[in-house]
C-alpha cells in the first residue's frame, strides 16, 4: 500500500514515474492486489479523516 500511495503522489505532483513503476500501473493483477479496498486506505491516502456516521454510510457492500 505504501507503494501506492508514492506513486500516487507522483503522479499529483506530476514527477515522471520510474519505469518499473509504470510497468506495475499497467499490470492488471498489481492493479487487483493494489487497489483500495477500505475507508481506511482512503483516508489514509488522502490524509482525511471521516467520522463514524459517514465511515458507516461509505461501508455499504
Amino acid at each position: 500500500m505504501d507503494e501506492l500511495i508514492l506513486i500516487t503522489k507522483g503522479k499529483i505532483d506530476k514527477e515522471s514515474l520510474l519505469e518499473d513503476q509504470i510497468k506495475k500501473w499497467q499490470n492488471w493483477k498489481w492493479q487487483t492486489k493494489n487497489s483500495i479496498k477500505t475507508v481506511q486506505q482512503v483516508e489514509q491516502i488522502l490524509g482525511i479523516s471521516f467520522s463514524e456516521n459517514e465511515k458507516k454510510k461509505l461501508n455499504i457492500r
